[in-house]
C-alpha cells in the first residue's frame, strides 16, 4: 500500500514556488524602473570658481573649508579636476572683484569676520597649519602683501603662495586686488567699474538672489522662490531650477508646476544615475524618482 504525501509538503512546495516567482517578478520591476530627468543644464564658465551659498556667515565658513579642503573639487564633493581654474586668470580675479566692489565687500564678509582670528585650532579639527589659528583673514592678507612688496626667499608659505601665483601669470593683478581690499575693509570707498560683461551681470545677479536668500529666517517665500526659479532658467541653468525648488525648499511650489515648466519626463534608470548630478549652481545628492 502505497503512502500517502502529507499534504503540507504539496503546500510548502507551493509557497516556495510562488516565492520564486514573486522574486523574480519584482527583480524585473526593479530593472525597468524609470525617474523623473531631462535635464537641461548649460555650462557656465565662473561655476566652477564662485559657489552658490545660501546661509549667513556662509562666505566665512567657505573661506575657512578652502583653506582645509583646498581648491581641487572636494569641498563640492566633486572630482572635477577643473574646479577653480576659471579664477586662475587675471581678467577673472578683476572681474570678480569689480562685481564685489560694486555690491560692496562687507555684504558677504563682514568687518567683524574680517577682523576675528580664525580659531583654526578650536573649530577645524585642531588643524593649524602656518598658525594660521591666531590670525584674522586681514592679518593673512597683510602679510601677503608685505612679501610680495619685499620678497625674500625664505620658501615660506607666503612666498610659496606668490611662486604659485607667478606661475599661473596672476601674482600682479592679485596683488592689486589685496591692496584693494585691505582699503575698502580700511574704511575707504572704492569706485567699481560699470559692469558690462555677461559673467559679471550674470555672478552680481546669483549673488544678489543669494543674499537674499540667506535674509530669511526660516524658508524662503513663493514669490521670491519663484523669482529665484525664473532667473536660472533665463541663464540655462534648469537642473538647479530643479533642485532648488523641488531638492532643497520643497513645497512651496507645486512639484507639479515646476516639472511641467521644466517639461521633464520619464527617462530610464541608467540614463538618471548618469544625469543626477548635472545640477552646478545648486547641487545635491538626493534622488529625483521614481
Amino acid at each position: 500500500m502505497k503512502k500517502k504525501r502529507p499534504k503540507n509538503r504539496l503546500y510548502i512546495a507551493l509557497v516556495l514556488v510562488l516565492i520564486t516567482i514573486s522574486c523574480v517578478v519584482s527583480f524585473e520591476k526593479r530593472t525597468e524602473q524609470i525617474f523623473l530627468g531631462g535635464w537641461n543644464e548649460r555650462e557656465i564658465n565662473f561655476i566652477n570658481s564662485i559657489p552658490h551659498v545660501d546661509k549667513k556667515g556662509g562666505y566665512f565658513d567657505l573661506v575657512m573649508d578652502l583653506k582645509w579642503g583646498g581648491t581641487n573639487g572636494n569641498l563640492f564633493f566633486d572630482s572635477n579636476s577643473n574646479a577653480f581654474d576659471w579664477i586662475r586668470n587675471s581678467e577673472n580675479i578683476r572681474l570678480t572683484h569689480n562685481v564685489l566692489k560694486n555690491l560692496e565687500y562687507t555684504n558677504f564678509l563682514s568687518h567683524e569676520e574680517f577682523y576675528k582670528p580664525m580659531n583654526f585650532k578650536e573649530n577645524f579639527g585642531g588643524m593649524h597649519q602656518h598658525n594660521w589659528e591666531d590670525l584674522s583673514i586681514s592679518n593673512v592678507i597683510d602679510s601677503l602683501i608685505l612679501t610680495l612688496e619685499n620678497p625674500e626667499p625664505d620658501k615660506g608659505y607666503y612666498h610659496n603662495f606668490w611662486e604659485r601665483r607667478a606661475k599661473e601669470g596672476t601674482k600682479k593683478m592679485l596683488g592689486s586686488v589685496l591692496k584693494e581690499i585691505q582699503l575698502i575693509y580700511g574704511g575707504d570707498k572704492l569706485q567699481a567699474d560699470d559692469l558690462t560683461e555677461e559673467s559679471e551681470i550674470q555672478i552680481e545677479s546669483l549673488l544678489l538672489l543669494d543674499r537674499e536668500l540667506q535674509n530669511f529666517s526660516l524658508k524662503p517665500t513663493n514669490q521670491f522662490l519663484k523669482k529665484y526659479f525664473d532667473y536660472l532658467i533665463t541663464i540655462g541653468l534648469e537642473h538647479s531650477a530643479y533642485n532648488l525648488t523641488v531638492e532643497k525648499y520643497p513645497d512651496i511650489i507645486s512639484k507639479n508646476e515646476i516639472v511641467a515648466t521644466l517639461k521633464l519626463d520619464t527617462i530610464p534608470e541608467s540614463e538618471y544615475w548618469r544625469t543626477r548630478n548635472n545640477g552646478t549652481w545648486i547641487f545635491t545628492y538626493s534622488d529625483n524618482g521614481p
